[in-house]
């Protein structure tokens, strides 16, 4: 869902037109998750294949404006889907409050059966991808393979620079 009121995330993005949301779900948790309103479709199915492993997502990165990240595990792209506001960085929250971060999510498939349960869902959905299938393994990471078509890719990409630059 596209949140709605005052939160200090909120206030971080443009104007109520921007292709620029936050967005929230029932199973969402940790840093604001900031994205191309083109990418909340799957935003939603991510949090309902959470919902149905009795996961959480815990965000730790969304929208960037770079591929400049500091600590990174993995070396960003230079056409990440994060620029384009179509990629996320999570650790799962299972059982009793219980964290699968990059260490536990490297074992798949030998993770804990709920977080085991939450990424094959995202393996099987056809538009989402799951970084631990990549070349180089992010096993953090969750987007929907915008980068795939360049000029579709690059559009957005102009789309949500413009929006945190020019506020629009």
């Amino acid at each position: 869902m596209v949140k709605s009121g005052g939160d200090l995330a909120l206030q971080n993005l443009p104007n109520k037109n921007s292709p620029l949301v936050y967005f929230e779900g029932s199973r969402f948790r940790g840093k604001p998750c900031r994205a191309d309103v083109q990418f909340i479709p799957s935003l939603e199915k991510v949090n309902d294949y959470a919902e149905k492993a009795d996961v959480y997502v815990y965000v730790t990165s969304s929208f960037r404006t770079s591929s400049n990240v500091n600590g990174a595990i993995v070396t960003p792209a230079k056409r990440s889907n994060h620029m384009a506001g179509h990629g996320i960085d999570m650790n799962v929250i299972y059982g009793n409050d219980q964290w699968a971060n990059s260490k536990v999510l490297n074992k798949y498939p030998a993770v804990p059966a709920p977080v085991k349960k939450f990424i094959d869902s995202i393996i099987a959905d056809p538009k989402l991808r799951w970084g631990g299938k990549f070349r180089i393994k992010d096993v953090v990471h969750i987007d929907d393979h915008l980068n795939k078509d360049r000029d579709k890719w690059e559009e957005r990409y102009q789309a949500m620079q413009r929006a945190v630059q020019l506020g629009e």
